[in-house]
């Protein structure tokens, strides 16, 4: 392998790639999300490389970078419901200047009765947990509890569900004289 990676580094990487991803599993993150988080921080030792006085304790520095990046993403996901609140409050407050011109106005309608008709499409377990999620703000271990069901289970229906929501909004938005 040609590279202009420090030899040393690369022993690290594949000496730590797998600890480091179950690692960053569990801290609960999803796990279309666990290679860049990993990747995230071996990028942020490759820049540090060179200023790290030792290079035989990486592997609880690279679980201390990937703890530190799953808390940035935290941070972040806690700023958005306040953000959308603020929107919608600002929205209802304010209607006459942001009222949508009526094309807009029908198009979202024609939305809304898209992602209910692909809502409905789903199996009644998975719309009930979607439902819980998104429009009653609870999250995997509140919803886990209510159905007596594991959190990693609803993190991972949630998980199939976006990706069929997804694939039926693309669907539907591409053949409307089908639906």
């Amino acid at each position: 392998m040609t590279s202009k990676l420090p030899p040393e580094f690369e022993r690290v990487v594949l000496e730590n790639h797998a600890s480091l991803r179950f690692f960053i599993r569990s801290l609960g993150v999803l796990p279309g999300w666990v290679d860049d988080i990993a990747q995230e921080s071996f990028l942020l030792l490759l820049k540090k490389w060179d200023h790290l006085e030792r290079h035989d304790e990486l592997d609880s520095w690279l679980r201390s970078a990937a703890r530190n990046l799953v808390r940035n993403e935290l941070r972040i996901r806690s700023r958005r419901p306040r953000l959308l609140n603020t929107y919608l409050t600002s929205l209802v407050l304010d209607q006459s200047t942001l009222a949508p011109d009526p094309a807009t106005y029908t198009m979202g309608l024609e939305n809304q009765s898209i992602l209910r008709r692909c809502l409905a499409a789903l199996t009644g377990r998975t719309r009930c947990i979607v439902e819980q999620h998104y429009f009653e703000d609870r999250n995997s271990t509140e919803i886990a509890k209510q159905l007596q069901m594991k959190a990693s289970t609803v993190r991972r229906t949630l998980l199939k569900a976006r990706e069929a929501l997804a694939a039926c909004i693309s669907r539907e938005e591409s053949n409307p004289s089908e639906a």
